[in-house]
């Protein structure tokens, strides 16, 4: 099974930025820009079957990015849900918030967001779910968001110590990892479709 795993384009809270999660935000013109340079990047590409989280940003960028391929949605593909925090962005955050980001981010598998969030292991038991179901051969694209994408790759190379966020993935970044009796990651945030973007 080799899956492509597909960061969304540049939505309007990315832009802004607000921390976004589960709120649905639309992709901004340059997030539509971004999806039109990746679909050049997949012309050429055959998949066996797409998936995206539900998530509009998630979403439109499939439709740009491979018309006429229609993905198949699951919320479990869902950015990680910030609770409280979704909506703000770092400026305005009160000192509660400003503590309690500082604390999960030193460890975000262990506890939750405020407000019906989640931690990262919440987000990996969501993501093995869905990937359980998965036939286990061929060729799968999936849209999804940059903390779930992170989660599918500490959950090969072991999660990270201190701050998470040190892994940067690029809107429309596309990595690709191979899954059999040895998982083999074969590119990690490849944007290179984006070199020409102005």
């Amino acid at each position: 099974m080799e899956v492509w795993w597909i960061r969304h384009g540049e939505s309007e809270w990315n832009h802004q930025p607000r921390w976004q999660g589960h709120s649905d935000v639309a992709l901004s013109a340059l997030g539509e820009r971004q999806a039109e340079f990746l679909r050049e990047r997949l012309q050429g590409e055959s998949f066996n079957a797409c998936y995206s989280s539900d998530l509009e940003r998630a979403r439109r960028t499939c439709e740009i990015a491979l018309p006429g391929l229609q993905p198949k949605l699951d919320a479990r593909l869902r950015e990680v849900h910030y609770g409280y925090l979704e909506g703000l962005r770092r400026d305005e955050l009160s000192a509660e918030q400003v503590a309690f980001l500082g604390a999960w981010l030193e460890n975000p598998y262990a506890t939750g967001v405020p407000g019906g969030g989640e931690s990262l292991q919440d987000v990996t038991e969501r993501l093995d779910a869905w990937f359980s179901e998965l036939p286990a051969s061929g060729k799968v694209a999936v849209f999804g968001h940059g903390g779930l994408i992170r989660c599918v790759l500490w959950n090969i190379v072991g999660p990270p110590r201190g701050n998470a966020w040190t892994l940067q993935l690029a809107n429309t970044s596309v990595t690709v990892i191979r899954y059999g009796k040895r998982t083999s990651i074969e590119s990690v945030n490849d944007c290179g479709h984006l070199r020409n973007l102005t």
